[in-house]
């Protein structure tokens, strides 16, 4: 089960047999993330901007259901790294 939102994006991006690197290619134009990016979201080193989130979902093809779900680990994420 997955339980961060790091878990849920590899899985996401695994399920479409992308390579980290790959992600980052498929990404718009003008869109400033890096692999180091990508692996520290995944690492749940750090967490992607509202606007990230949103580029991720179209590059990804998440369903409606799926944003909100990513959203929800990314807080959960955020609150637990504050508690620490």
């Amino acid at each position: 089960m997955v339980e961060t939102f790091g878990e849920y994006l590899k899985a996401a991006r695994m399920a479409q047999g992308l390579s980290q690197v790959a992600l980052v290619g498929l990404a718009p134009a003008g869109w400033s993330v890096s692999q180091t990016a990508v692996s520290a979201w995944e690492r749940d080193e750090r967490i992607p901007t509202v606007g990230q989130l949103a580029q991720l979902a179209e590059i990804l093809g998440w369903t409606p259901g799926e944003l909100p779900r990513a959203v929800t680990l990314v807080a959960a994420n955020e609150a637990s790294r504050r508690a620490s």
